[in-house]
Order: C-alpha cells, then sequence, then structure tokens
C-alpha cells in the first residue's frame, strides 16, 4: 500500500528551465535522520509527537513528497512538513501517533525528494491500555462507631506498560465512605501508589458499595473496588442487656454475671462501671481492676449482686464506658420477698443450630428453684413422639430446695434437613410459676459439600405516606461448605413501578459464612391508598430465591416514625418512676431478647429517678420506638419507688416537629396508663385512677 501525502506545494513535481528540458542532477542525495524511527509505546486513543530531520545536500532547491505505508499507515499521520528544500539547508517532518489496536506495528515513512530515488524510514509503535489494579479487592474496614472516621488504604499498582494518571475518586452504593486526591496521583509503568479511604457511617448496620477510580484518558477502563464496614452505636457489648433477679428474699443476696466484650478492631479501654441511681441495692464486681484495656475481641465478666432491703421493686441501669465515648447498658430489675416462696426457673430458649441429619446433638438445661422455699416437678417433658429426647430426664415428684438446681441433656438427631422446633412444658408445685415452658429449635443439614443460600421470606415495609420514600434491605447469609454465586438480582413484580433495585456488584461470589444484602426501596407518589405487593428474585447458581415484598400506601403515617414517648416530673422530689411502652403489633427497636411473662408482649422500658431536695433539672425517663400500627399500644408510668407524689408530664415527639402531651399527678406505688392516640390528643383513659399493673408479677 502507497498513501502519498501532499503538503503545500508537494504537487509542484515539474520543474521547467529557459531552452529546453533540465539536466539530470548527479549530486548527492537527500539526508533524512534518524533513519529507524521508534515511536515507543502509547495508550490506545492518546496521541505520540515525533519528528524527522531533512537535509538538502544538493546544491539547488528541491520539492519533496512524504507518504507512508506498512500497518501503520492508519495510525501515523504527518502533522507538518515542507514543500521543498532550498540548497544546503535543513527541514522537518513532524509526525503524530495515535495508535487504535493493542500491540506493536510496523511500517515505512518514505521521503521523495525531487530527481532522486525515494528515502525510506522503518517506523514501528506500540498500542496498549492502561492495566491498574487495586489491592485488595474487597477493602472491610471493620467496625466504626457511629460518625467516628476509620482510615483504612489500598495500593494502587500500574501493571501496564502506559503511564496512568488517576484524577478523581467515585462511589456508588454507599454514602458512609469517601476518598479524595490531593492533586492527580500519576504512576509510571511499574509504579505502585496508595489510597486512603475513610470510612464514617451515619447510622447502625452493614454499609457495602463501590468506588471507583477516574483516568484522564476517557477510553481508559474503570477501575472499581468493594467497600464494606459496619457501624456501630457503640464498640463495647454487653450480654446479656438485661438481668432480672425476680423475687430475693430480704437480706440475702442472689449473682448473676455480665460479660462485656470489644467488638471493634481496635483496643479500647473500659472505665469503672456507674451504677444509676447510685443506692440501688445492685453490688458490680468486675473480675479485674478497671480501668483495663480490652483488646479487639476480648472480653472481662462483671458479677452483679442483687440484696434487696425490703419488700419492694428495684431497679437500675448499669451504664458501661470506655474512653472514647462508647458506651453500654445493662437494665437491673428485682423485688425483695419477705415471705418464702419458690421460683422455679429455666431457659426461655435453647437453639441447636445446624446439625447434620442423622447426627445425635446434645444440649444442656438447667432447672432452678431461685426463690426460698422448696417446689416439686410434678410432670415430665418432653412429651412422647417429639423430636426431642432427654438422657437425664427429670423424675417426677423430684423436689427442688431453695437455690438448688438440676441438670438435664435434651438430644435431638434430624432425620431430614430443615427446621424443627417444639415446645416444651414443665409443671411444678411453684404457685407463682406453675407452668414453665422452654422453646426448642433446630436446622437439619445434609452432609457432604452443600451450597445454599438463607434469604428472609418477606420484606414489610408497613404504613408508607404517599409520597415518602422509604428503603429496606434483604440480607444473604451463605451456609453450607461451598461458595454461592448470586448471579443477578431482580424485582419480578415492581408493584406497578412503586418498588426499586439499588444497583449491587452482581455477581458476586459468597464465601461460606459470608453476608451480602440487597436494597429494595418503595415510593407511591400519586397511588391510591392501600397495599401493594411485589417480587423480589435473587438468582444464584443453585437456584433462584423469592422474596415477597409487601408496603401499604397511606394517607399520612398513623403516626409518625420514629416516635420518641418521655415522662418527667418535677424535680426536688423523691421518685423512681418506670416508663413502660406495652406493644401489641408491630417492630420496636431494643427490644430486651429476655422478655419473660412479667413482661407480655414486646415491652420497652425507661428508668428515671430523682431526688428530694435535689432540684438541678427535672427527673425524666423516655423511649423510642418504631410504630406500624399506634393505636393498639399503650404507655404505662409507674410510680415504683419514693415517699412522695409527682407531677408527671407524658409527651409523645414524631420526629419532625408535631408533639402530643398530657399532665397528671401519681403517687407512690400508682400506675397511669395512656394510649399513644391519648398521648398524641392530649386526653387519657379512665377516671384518673390507678389501674392494675400489667407487670404485677414483676414487683
Amino acid at each position: 500500500m502507497r498513501a502519498r501525502v501532499a503538503v503545500g506545494a508537494w504537487a509542484l513535481l515539474l520543474v521547467v528551465g529557459c531552452g529546453g528540458s533540465a539536466p539530470s542532477d548527479p549530486g548527492p542525495q537527500l539526508e533524512v535522520t534518524p533513519p529507524v524511527l521508534e515511536l515507543g509505546v502509547v495508550r490506545l486513543g492518546a496521541a505520540a509527537r515525533r519528528r524527522l530531520v531533512l537535509r538538502n545536500l544538493a546544491d539547488r532547491r528541491r520539492s519533496l513528497e512524504v507518504w507512508i505505508g506498512g500497518e501503520l499507515a492508519t495510525d501515523l499521520t504527518v502533522d507538518a512538513a515542507p514543500a521543498a528544500l532550498l540548497a544546503m539547508n535543513d527541514g522537518a517532518v513532524d509526525l503524530v501517533f495515535r495508535p487504535q489496536v493493542v500491540g506493536t506495528r510496523l511500517g515505512s515513512l518514505f521521503v521523495e525528494a525531487e530527481g532522486a530515488a525515494p528515502v525510506e524510514v522503518s517506523v514501528a509503535g506500540t498500542g496498549a491500555r492502561s492495566a491498574l489494579r487495586v489491592t485488595p479487592e474487597v477493602l472491610d474496614v471493620g467496625a466504626a462507631l457511629l460518625g467516628t472516621p476509620v482510615t483504612a488504604t489500598v495500593a494502587l499498582h500500574n501493571e501496564g506498560a502506559v503511564p496512568i494518571r488517576v484524577v478523581a475518586v467515585g462511589r456508588e452504593g454507599t454514602s458512609a465512605f469517601t476518598a479524595t486526591l490531593d492533586g492527580a496521583l500519576e504512576l509510571v509503568p511499574g509504579a505502585r501508589g496508595e489510597l486512603q479511604v475513610v470510612f464514617r457511617p451515619q447510622f447502625g448496620g452493614l454499609h457495602e458499595g463501590r468506588m471507583y477510580l477516574v483516568e484522564d484518558d476517557p477510553d481508559a477502563d474503570t477501575t472499581y473496588f468493594r467497600v464494606r464496614g459496619e457501624g456501630l452505636d457503640s464498640l463495647l457489648e454487653a450480654s446479656p442487656t438485661s438481668l432480672d433477679f425476680a423475687g430475693t428474699a430480704v437480706g440475702t443476696t442472689r449473682a448473676r454475671s455480665v460479660e462485656v466484650r470489644n467488638v471493634g478492631a481496635a483496643p479500647l479501654e473500659l472505665l469503672a462501671p456507674v451504677l444509676v441511681p447510685a443506692d440501688a441495692p445492685f453490688v458490680v464486681t468486675p473480675d479485674q481492676a478497671l480501668p483495663a484495656t480490652l483488646g479487639s475481641g476480648e472480653a472481662i465478666a462483671l458479677e452483679v449482686g442483687y440484696r434487696p432491703t425490703g419488700a419492694r421493686a428495684n431497679t437500675a441501669a448499669l451504664n458501661l464506658w470506655e474512653a472514647g465515648g462508647g458506651w453500654a447498658q445493662v437494665f437491673l430489675t428485682g423485688y425483695g420477698r419477705t415471705t418464702a416462696n419458690a421460683e422455679v426457673r429455666m431457659p426461655s430458649r435453647i437453639d441447636f443450630g445446624e446439625v447434620p441429619v442423622g447426627v445425635t446433638a446434645r444440649r444442656g438445661l438447667v432447672v432452678e428453684n431461685r426463690g426460698a422455699a422448696s417446689a416439686d416437678l410434678v410432670a415430665l417433658f418432653p412429651a412422647p413422639g417429639g423430636p426431642f429426647g432427654a438422657v437425664l430426664p427429670l423424675p417426677v415428684g423430684f423436689r427442688l430446695v431453695a437455690g438448688a438446681w438440676h441438670a438435664a441433656d435434651l438430644t435431638w438427631t434430624p432425620e431430614a434437613p430443615g427446621p424443627v422446633s417444639a415446645r416444651l412444658a414443665l409443671h411444678t408445685t411453684d404457685p407463682q410459676h406453675s407452668e414453665v415452658a422452654v422453646e426448642v429449635v433446630g436446622r437439619g443439614v445434609s452432609t457432604g459439600p452443600s451450597r445454599h443460600l438463607l434469604v428472609r421470606d418477606e420484606l414489610a415495609f408497613g404504613f408508607v405516606p404517599r409520597g415518602r420514600h422509604r428503603t429496606g434491605r434483604v440480607s444473604l447469609l451463605s451456609v453450607g461448605s461451598d461458595p454461592v454465586v448470586v448471579e443477578a438480582v431482580a424485582l419480578l413484580d415492581d408493584a406497578g413501578g412503586r418498588l426499586s433495585l439499588t444497583p449491587g456488584a452482581w455477581p458476586l461470589v459468597l464465601a461460606p459464612g459470608a453476608r451480602a444484602a440487597v436494597q429494595v426501596g418503595f415510593l407511591d407518589p400519586l397511588g391510591a391508598l392501600g397495599p401493594s405487593q411485589g417480587v423480589l428474585q435473587i438468582l444464584t447458581d443453585v437456584g433462584a430465591e423469592r422474596v415477597t415484598v409487601t408496603a401499604t400506601t397511606a394517607l399520612s403515617e398513623p403516626t409518625v416514625n420514629p416516635l420518641v414517648i418521655r415522662a418527667e416530673w418535677d424535680p426536688g422530689r423523691d421518685a423512681q418512676v418506670i416508663l413502660h411502652l406495652v406493644r401489641s403489633g408491630g417492630e420496636a427497636f431494643d427490644v430486651p431478647d429476655d422478655v419473660t411473662a412479667c413482661r407480655p408482649g414486646a415491652d420497652l422500658q425507661g428508668f428515671g429517678v430523682s431526688y428530694a431536695g435535689y432540684d438541678e433539672g427535672p427527673g425524666w425517663a423516655q423511649v423510642e420506638v418504631y410504630l406500624q400500627d399506634a393505636p393498639q399500644d399503650a404507655v404505662y408510668v409507674h410510680h415504683a419507688g419514693g415517699a412522695q407524689s409527682v407531677d408527671v408530664l407524658v409527651t409523645a415527639t414524631d420526629g419532625e416537629g408535631g408533639v402530643g402531651a398530657a399532665q397528671r399527678v401519681i403517687g407512690p406505688g400508682e400506675l397511669w396508663r395512656a394510649g399513644i392516640v391519648d398521648v398524641l390528643q392530649g386526653t387519657f383513659e379512665g377516671p384518673g385512677r390507678p389501674e392494675p399493673s400489667p407487670h404485677q408479677d414483676c414487683y
């Protein structure tokens, strides 16, 4: 192929003289340097400039013509060249190399002077893509306190043959991660660099997304890396979060233990625990001196003793602080008894977890008499024919004396994969706890290599005001012995356009035990009031999982959530007040794990105290709840301790400026009930008399 390029007057190839044809020029040829031109390695879409130097060695002016042949005819162009050279003069040819394909391409450049043979210059050039690699590909920064920044580093490596210039960093699917560049980051081939990523969570839970690097080359492939972190209200975790000492004989001590663990990634300093009120009949003894440093994952044990001084209810809060500001709280309850009663207790739940089919598993069960009198066991469990058996059965007629305990082993041999549950009951002569029940659950799993993805069956948004956007998460958990590949996530039914998906990094490989989440949004801007339903499908390499998504469009929220309910009473009074929000439906934050018979339904509790003569501020107690069916919920204010009546103001704040309030004077031991709707409207049920406590077994 021969492509001729004419520049300026190159087309004038015929020179006419006087008196006939010009004689041929036997003089020296044209000189071109360099004789071999290396264009180098250039990124696709970019341009590189090169120059050839020409010298006319003849004793007269010569016209010139330049053209390019070979593979480089489409990648190499002439930007500028002289049309002619005067005798013994120099000139230059400017070339632009703009590669279109990856790899090395060869060609020739020809410079032909008038009346002489063309001079050939061998030319070679290489096109290459940028190759930027980020390690690690998944940046897991661990846990961080809400609002507290945690910095992590990713390494950038230019594995290609051309320089890379990173000019910006973007993010997808998360607002908790940020990264900025101090100017552009330039990496020559083989060079390494670093990028600082900051994780600052604003709400609790798992945060996941992708970050990407923007190069100055618009044709360069986008380089992504995934980020993951968890936001925590505190790096301290207390287990359990509440201790119920129940009935304890006056003058005796009953002990329970609390484990305090550092769930963060860095060491922290645990300070001495604080008991509120300080004169509550509870004594806290740590197993080591405090303050103390807890490494990541380390824990200490606190022994809490309860020694009631009278026949009344006692409530306190055990506050645990770390030097960085994180905290945890354990709610303490108990009541003193002057009469000798039995009190038979056992765990409310036993979980076998996952057990292979055909394998026998055992779990221990302890029955304890926490009272001051003996109790007889009058009935056995489990019932014949159930899935769970007892190796050491509880004997009929066995007498459990005060403070004693009896142990039994429960056994289970799964016959097939899947969940199994049963309620096992024990009957005693204890008049307060004649039946004590335990829920026993387990999941049978198949043996051998397995892959399975656990997905919730339903995502319920509840009531959503028209025009309000809500988001929810569907958690994915890989169980079994082999990884599961989540290939795609889609809405099979988007409820008429009301449902939407936040883009995710699919396909995604989940190792055994790994988690991921799908974020679903609901928005009904103009729809009719009423329910909506859609279907979310998670497609994996082992099958498809479907999740039903439901929501109900409402004109306005029944009570805007979150709802904050607060009780305040006049300062300078000796009073201990417990605020209960008794739930009959819906979801609530911070529901105690050990809900017992003396806490019917889901019961949120706030405890407050004020002291006679101390009038710096009002006593107060507060609970916060996410309401779905508010009219069925009620607030109970219990004057649990102190000799003076208090003037209590109850307020309900909806988080958007709406406040309802009502006020009443209650005396020692009185209980006052108010429906949520009544609080919002400033009215209360009943004629104003104290009502029976729904928690009478607790006091």
